[in-house]
């Protein structure tokens, strides 16, 4: 009995941490557990419901079997594919998250919203990483960020961003400026990042024929704040 418990556990907590992980979070966050549950219920919840459309095909019946048997008496073989198929899901969920974090959701605001009509005097209030919003408009215009990174008034780093990591804790690998020297910046250390070179997102692109620039996807009216200081 018990370790029929734990296969079921291992059904749960298995594609629950694989879609965690695969959301770009890391396990050593507070409450992380609690989400990690959640997903793998998500998980298993559809698991399951394709296993009741299917039912009566061999894969179903073998799966039903399975959970239905000891493990005295389970088949490996099929033990070893049911895992395979959860690690797979919540690898999927965890792909579909991240998917509808940076494509879906910022489509849905540009097109309903509207907000690039609105003028460059709106105050955005939202959850978010803002960080994240601009080093991925970065990827999209595929441009290297330029920084100077500030720990206080007196000590400061500048250098070319190549990587950008949020697992947990956010990081910055960075190719100091004078030394070419990589350095690995935790970003909970620092007290002010200075972008040097954004201006280089004014670049746009078609969207549901308009054209946007990269800018205006950090925050709306940008584009144009930054045009009126450059040429004043």
């Amino acid at each position: 009995m018990i370790l029929t418990g734990l296969m079921y556990a291992v059904f749960i907590l298995l594609p629950g941490y694989v879609a965690y992980a695969a959301a770009g979070y890391s396990v050593d966050e507070k409450g992380s557990f609690a989400r990690i549950i959640y997903r793998g219920v998500a998980v298993f919840f559809v698991v399951n419901a394709l296993a009741v459309i299917c039912t009566g095909t061999p894969a179903a019946k073998a799966y039903w079997e399975l959970l239905r048997s000891t493990p005295e008496n389970m088949d490996n073989l099929v033990f070893i594919g049911t895992v395979t198929i959860y690690v797979f899901g919540g690898f999927t969920l965890g792909w579909l998250q991240l998917y509808l974090e940076y494509k879906t959701l910022w489509s849905a605001k540009k097109e309903i919203k509207g907000w690039l009509s609105r003028g460059t005097a709106v105050l955005e209030v939202m959850p978010g990483n803002s960080l994240k919003r601009i080093f991925t408009c970065y990827r999209l215009a595929n441009k290297k960020p330029f920084v100077s990174i500030y720990f206080d008034k007196d000590k400061c780093i500048e250098g070319e961003v190549l990587k950008y990591c949020w697992n947990g804790r956010e990081e910055l690998l960075l190719r100091h400026a004078d030394t070419c020297d990589l350095l690995v910046v935790d970003l909970s250390k620092c007290s002010m990042v200075k972008f040097k070179n954004i201006h280089e997102l004014g670049d746009s692109f078609k969207f549901k024929k308009k054209e946007i620039t990269y800018l205006d996807l950090i925050h709306p009216g940008l584009s144009e704040l930054i045009k009126e200081k450059t040429e004043s």
